[in-house]
Protein backbone atom coordinates (compact mmCIF):
# COMPACT_ATOMS: atom_id res chain seq x y z
CA UNK A 1 0.00 0.00 0.00
CA UNK A 2 0.99 3.19 -0.79
CA UNK A 3 0.38 5.18 2.48
CA UNK A 4 0.77 8.95 1.07
CA UNK A 5 -1.37 8.19 -2.42
CA UNK A 6 -3.78 6.81 -0.01
CA UNK A 7 -4.29 9.59 2.73
CA UNK A 8 -3.17 12.30 0.44
CA UNK A 9 -0.80 13.00 3.20
CA UNK A 10 3.09 13.45 4.08
CA UNK A 11 3.10 10.30 6.37
CA UNK A 12 3.96 11.00 9.88
CA UNK A 13 7.32 10.02 11.58
CA UNK A 14 5.81 8.37 13.97
CA UNK A 15 3.60 6.42 11.51
CA UNK A 16 6.58 6.01 9.05
CA UNK A 17 8.68 4.61 12.60
CA UNK A 18 5.65 1.70 13.34
CA UNK A 19 5.47 0.90 9.25
CA UNK A 20 9.33 0.09 9.81
CA UNK A 21 9.20 -1.97 12.92
CA UNK A 22 6.36 -3.86 12.05
CA UNK A 23 8.40 -4.75 8.98
CA UNK A 24 11.55 -5.27 10.14
CA UNK A 25 10.26 -7.91 12.64
CA UNK A 26 8.99 -9.54 10.46
CA UNK A 27 12.38 -10.69 8.51
CA UNK A 28 13.63 -11.78 12.30
CA UNK A 29 11.04 -14.01 12.77
CA UNK A 30 11.16 -15.83 9.34
CA UNK A 31 12.23 -19.34 8.59
CA UNK A 32 14.76 -18.32 6.31
CA UNK A 33 15.95 -21.86 4.74
CA UNK A 34 12.44 -22.40 4.00
CA UNK A 35 11.81 -18.49 2.60
CA UNK A 36 15.00 -19.42 0.44
CA UNK A 37 14.04 -22.49 -1.07
CA UNK A 38 10.33 -21.17 -1.83
CA UNK A 39 12.15 -17.91 -2.99
CA UNK A 40 13.71 -19.91 -5.65
CA UNK A 41 11.19 -22.30 -6.76
CA UNK A 42 8.47 -19.00 -6.73
CA UNK A 43 11.49 -17.83 -9.51
CA UNK A 44 11.68 -20.83 -11.74
CA UNK A 45 8.15 -20.62 -11.88
CA UNK A 46 7.97 -16.98 -13.20
CA UNK A 47 10.65 -17.75 -15.68
CA UNK A 48 8.65 -20.72 -17.09
CA UNK A 49 5.44 -18.20 -17.34
CA UNK A 50 7.50 -15.71 -19.13
CA UNK A 51 5.77 -13.43 -17.79
CA UNK A 52 9.20 -10.23 -17.01
CA UNK A 53 7.01 -8.76 -13.57
CA UNK A 54 6.72 -11.83 -12.36
CA UNK A 55 10.20 -12.41 -13.08
CA UNK A 56 11.29 -9.50 -12.22
CA UNK A 57 9.32 -9.47 -8.75
CA UNK A 58 10.53 -13.02 -7.44
CA UNK A 59 13.98 -12.23 -8.95
CA UNK A 60 13.88 -9.22 -5.92
CA UNK A 61 12.46 -11.85 -3.59
CA UNK A 62 15.27 -14.07 -4.18
CA UNK A 63 18.13 -11.01 -3.96
CA UNK A 64 16.32 -9.63 -0.20
CA UNK A 65 16.12 -13.02 1.44
CA UNK A 66 19.62 -14.06 0.25
CA UNK A 67 21.32 -10.57 1.19
CA UNK A 68 19.44 -11.03 4.22
CA UNK A 69 20.88 -14.62 5.16
CA UNK A 70 24.44 -13.50 4.18
CA UNK A 71 23.84 -9.96 6.68
CA UNK A 72 22.25 -11.53 9.72
CA UNK A 73 22.70 -15.40 9.78
CA UNK A 74 26.13 -15.40 8.48
CA UNK A 75 28.08 -12.41 9.11
CA UNK A 76 25.91 -11.45 12.33
CA UNK A 77 25.96 -8.06 10.93
CA UNK A 78 22.28 -6.94 12.67
CA UNK A 79 23.59 -6.80 15.75
CA UNK A 80 26.83 -7.34 15.40
CA UNK A 81 27.79 -8.82 19.07
CA UNK A 82 31.29 -8.90 18.58
CA UNK A 83 31.96 -5.90 17.52
CA UNK A 84 29.61 -4.48 20.05
CA UNK A 85 31.49 -6.21 22.65
CA UNK A 86 34.60 -5.09 21.70
CA UNK A 87 33.23 -1.46 21.43
CA UNK A 88 31.93 -1.48 24.96
CA UNK A 89 34.87 -2.90 26.52
CA UNK A 90 37.09 -0.47 28.99
CA UNK A 91 34.23 1.46 30.10
CA UNK A 92 34.73 2.64 33.93
CA UNK A 93 31.20 1.74 35.27
CA UNK A 94 30.08 -0.27 38.02
CA UNK A 95 26.58 -1.46 38.12
CA UNK A 96 25.62 1.55 35.26
CA UNK A 97 22.13 2.88 35.06
CA UNK A 98 21.78 2.96 31.39
CA UNK A 99 19.40 4.75 29.64
CA UNK A 100 18.31 3.31 25.50
CA UNK A 101 16.80 6.15 23.71
CA UNK A 102 15.01 4.79 20.59
CA UNK A 103 15.65 1.20 22.33
CA UNK A 104 13.50 -0.94 19.50
CA UNK A 105 14.35 -4.53 20.92
CA UNK A 106 17.16 -2.85 23.77
CA UNK A 107 19.86 -5.39 22.26
CA UNK A 108 23.04 -3.24 22.27
CA UNK A 109 21.39 -2.11 26.42
CA UNK A 110 21.45 -5.98 27.03
CA UNK A 111 24.77 -6.64 25.55
CA UNK A 112 26.42 -3.45 28.06
CA UNK A 113 24.82 -5.08 30.95
CA UNK A 114 26.38 -8.52 30.42
CA UNK A 115 29.61 -6.74 30.61
CA UNK A 116 28.37 -4.60 33.42
CA UNK A 117 26.78 -6.69 35.57
CA UNK A 118 23.81 -5.48 37.67
CA UNK A 119 23.25 -2.66 35.32
CA UNK A 120 19.56 -0.80 35.52
CA UNK A 121 18.42 -0.61 32.15
CA UNK A 122 15.91 1.86 30.69
CA UNK A 123 14.57 1.33 27.73
CA UNK A 124 12.60 4.23 25.74
CA UNK A 125 10.47 4.05 22.66
CA UNK A 126 7.77 6.03 21.36
CA UNK A 127 6.17 2.79 19.30
CA UNK A 128 4.16 0.33 21.59
CA UNK A 129 5.04 -2.23 19.40
CA UNK A 130 8.31 -2.02 20.20
CA UNK A 131 7.83 -2.96 24.07
CA UNK A 132 5.03 -5.27 23.51
CA UNK A 133 6.81 -7.39 20.30
CA UNK A 134 9.93 -6.46 19.28
CA UNK A 135 11.05 -6.77 23.14
CA UNK A 136 8.76 -9.30 24.15
CA UNK A 137 9.50 -11.41 21.76
CA UNK A 138 13.34 -11.43 21.50
CA UNK A 139 14.74 -14.26 22.06
CA UNK A 140 14.62 -15.83 25.39
CA UNK A 141 17.90 -18.59 24.49
CA UNK A 142 19.78 -15.33 22.96
CA UNK A 143 23.19 -15.81 24.53
CA UNK A 144 25.03 -12.53 25.71
CA UNK A 145 29.13 -12.77 26.52
CA UNK A 146 29.72 -10.16 29.54
CA UNK A 147 31.43 -10.75 32.63
CA UNK A 148 31.26 -12.25 36.21
CA UNK A 149 32.12 -9.97 38.53
CA UNK A 150 32.51 -12.72 41.19
CA UNK A 151 35.64 -15.29 39.40
CA UNK A 152 36.43 -12.31 36.89
CA UNK A 153 35.99 -14.96 34.07
CA UNK A 154 33.78 -14.76 31.09
CA UNK A 155 30.01 -15.56 31.61
CA UNK A 156 26.66 -16.27 29.12
CA UNK A 157 23.81 -14.07 30.17
CA UNK A 158 19.87 -14.30 29.17
CA UNK A 159 17.21 -11.62 29.05
CA UNK A 160 15.90 -13.00 31.97
CA UNK A 161 18.77 -11.98 33.97
CA UNK A 162 18.80 -8.35 33.16
CA UNK A 163 16.76 -5.70 35.37
CA UNK A 164 14.51 -3.74 32.32
CA UNK A 165 11.95 -1.15 32.27
CA UNK A 166 10.36 -0.45 29.40
CA UNK A 167 8.70 3.07 29.05
CA UNK A 168 6.27 3.55 26.10
CA UNK A 169 6.76 7.53 25.37
CA UNK A 170 8.48 10.58 23.12
CA UNK A 171 12.20 11.57 24.41
CA UNK A 172 10.93 14.92 24.75
CA UNK A 173 8.20 14.56 27.11
CA UNK A 174 10.92 11.94 29.57
CA UNK A 175 11.68 13.75 33.08
CA UNK A 176 14.40 11.98 34.50
CA UNK A 177 17.47 14.14 35.79
CA UNK A 178 21.08 13.68 34.91
CA UNK A 179 20.68 10.38 36.46
CA UNK A 180 22.38 7.66 33.84
CA UNK A 181 25.60 6.55 33.45
CA UNK A 182 25.33 5.76 29.84
CA UNK A 183 23.02 7.00 27.62
CA UNK A 184 23.12 5.05 24.57
CA UNK A 185 20.95 5.13 20.61
CA UNK A 186 21.59 2.83 18.33
CA UNK A 187 20.46 4.50 14.56
CA UNK A 188 18.58 7.30 15.43
CA UNK A 189 20.38 10.22 14.18
CA UNK A 190 20.32 9.62 11.35
CA UNK A 191 16.91 9.69 10.59
CA UNK A 192 16.65 13.55 11.52
CA UNK A 193 17.48 16.18 9.25
CA UNK A 194 20.48 17.91 9.65
CA UNK A 195 18.62 20.92 11.22
CA UNK A 196 17.50 18.88 14.05
CA UNK A 197 20.40 16.78 14.63
CA UNK A 198 22.29 18.84 17.34
CA UNK A 199 18.33 18.87 19.32
CA UNK A 200 19.13 14.87 19.20
CA UNK A 201 22.40 15.40 20.54
CA UNK A 202 21.18 17.29 23.10
CA UNK A 203 18.55 14.64 24.42
CA UNK A 204 21.64 12.35 25.04
CA UNK A 205 23.16 14.97 27.18
CA UNK A 206 19.70 15.88 29.26
CA UNK A 207 19.99 12.78 31.09
CA UNK A 208 23.60 12.15 31.90
CA UNK A 209 25.46 12.35 34.92
CA UNK A 210 28.63 14.28 35.11
CA UNK A 211 31.77 11.82 34.19
CA UNK A 212 28.73 9.45 32.31
CA UNK A 213 29.45 8.13 28.59
CA UNK A 214 27.55 8.63 25.70
CA UNK A 215 27.39 6.01 23.12
CA UNK A 216 25.46 7.13 19.29
CA UNK A 217 25.75 4.79 16.15
CA UNK A 218 24.65 5.67 12.11
CA UNK A 219 24.74 3.03 9.69
CA UNK A 220 27.78 4.37 7.91
CA UNK A 221 27.87 6.00 4.12
CA UNK A 222 29.64 3.34 2.09
CA UNK A 223 28.98 1.47 -1.21
CA UNK A 224 27.79 -1.95 1.13
CA UNK A 225 25.33 -0.06 2.76
CA UNK A 226 23.76 1.55 0.03
CA UNK A 227 23.16 -1.26 -2.07
CA UNK A 228 21.92 -3.14 1.29
CA UNK A 229 19.52 -0.33 1.87
CA UNK A 230 18.34 -0.09 -2.40
CA UNK A 231 17.89 -3.98 -2.07
CA UNK A 232 15.64 -3.59 1.64
CA UNK A 233 14.19 -0.43 0.55
CA UNK A 234 10.25 -1.75 1.20
CA UNK A 235 11.51 -2.83 4.95
CA UNK A 236 14.03 -0.31 5.56
CA UNK A 237 12.89 2.94 4.11
CA UNK A 238 9.36 3.69 5.74
CA UNK A 239 11.21 6.37 7.31
CA UNK A 240 13.82 9.54 6.58
CA UNK A 241 17.30 8.11 6.74
CA UNK A 242 20.60 9.27 5.97
CA UNK A 243 23.93 7.55 6.00
CA UNK A 244 26.28 8.98 7.83
CA UNK A 245 30.42 9.74 7.87
CA UNK A 246 32.30 9.91 11.04
CA UNK A 247 32.93 13.36 10.35
CA UNK A 248 29.46 14.18 9.95
CA UNK A 249 29.01 12.75 13.11
CA UNK A 250 31.56 14.70 14.94
CA UNK A 251 30.69 18.27 13.22
CA UNK A 252 27.07 17.15 15.14
CA UNK A 253 28.23 16.26 18.96
CA UNK A 254 31.74 18.30 19.37
CA UNK A 255 30.68 21.43 18.27
CA UNK A 256 27.28 21.10 20.87
CA UNK A 257 29.21 19.58 23.75
CA UNK A 258 32.83 19.00 25.41
CA UNK A 259 34.15 15.57 26.20
CA UNK A 260 37.37 14.10 26.84
CA UNK A 261 38.44 11.20 25.25
CA UNK A 262 38.16 8.59 27.94
CA UNK A 263 37.51 5.14 26.51
CA UNK A 264 39.85 2.21 25.01
CA UNK A 265 38.57 -0.36 22.33
CA UNK A 266 39.51 -2.19 19.12
CA UNK A 267 38.13 -1.45 15.51
CA UNK A 268 39.35 -1.74 12.44
CA UNK A 269 39.90 1.71 11.15
CA UNK A 270 40.34 4.39 14.14
CA UNK A 271 39.53 7.89 13.05
CA UNK A 272 43.45 8.77 13.55
CA UNK A 273 42.76 12.12 11.38
CA UNK A 274 40.15 13.75 13.58
CA UNK A 275 42.57 13.50 16.77
CA UNK A 276 46.05 14.70 14.88
CA UNK A 277 47.76 17.51 16.17
CA UNK A 278 46.60 20.11 13.59
CA UNK A 279 42.84 19.56 14.71
CA UNK A 280 42.22 22.43 17.28
CA UNK A 281 39.88 20.39 19.03
CA UNK A 282 42.00 17.46 19.63
CA UNK A 283 41.73 17.88 23.55
CA UNK A 284 38.14 17.72 23.44
CA UNK A 285 36.99 15.49 20.69
CA UNK A 286 34.88 12.69 21.23
CA UNK A 287 36.36 9.25 20.13
CA UNK A 288 35.23 8.36 16.22
CA UNK A 289 35.17 5.42 14.44
CA UNK A 290 33.87 3.05 11.40
CA UNK A 291 33.27 -1.15 11.88
CA UNK A 292 32.07 -2.46 8.66
CA UNK A 293 28.54 -1.07 8.79
CA UNK A 294 28.18 1.27 11.22
CA UNK A 295 29.89 4.92 12.52
CA UNK A 296 30.18 4.94 16.07
CA UNK A 297 30.72 7.50 18.77
CA UNK A 298 31.71 7.64 22.41
CA UNK A 299 31.45 10.82 24.31
CA UNK A 300 32.50 11.38 28.01
CA UNK A 301 30.75 14.06 29.65
CA UNK A 302 33.64 16.67 31.54
CA UNK A 303 32.57 16.87 35.49
CA UNK A 304 31.80 20.16 36.05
Amino acid sequence: MNWEQTYQTEMPPKTSWSYFNKAFHEWFVKDVPKEMTESKQAFLKAVTSFKPSAIKEALGDIMKIQLWNYAHRIQDGIWDPRGKRALFEGLDLKKPRILFLGAAEGYEAMQLAAMYPGAEIVMVDYDEYCKTTRFTEFPESYPFLGHNPSTGAPKIYYKEDFSVDYTVEDIRNLDFGKEFDIVLSVGMLEHFPDEFKGEVVDWHRKFLKPDGYVVMTTPRSQLRSKLYYQVMADVMNHTYRELMTVEQMWLFTCMRMVFIFSVTVTSKCIMESLLSPDNPLKNRTPLLFMSEGFCFIFLKQLKT
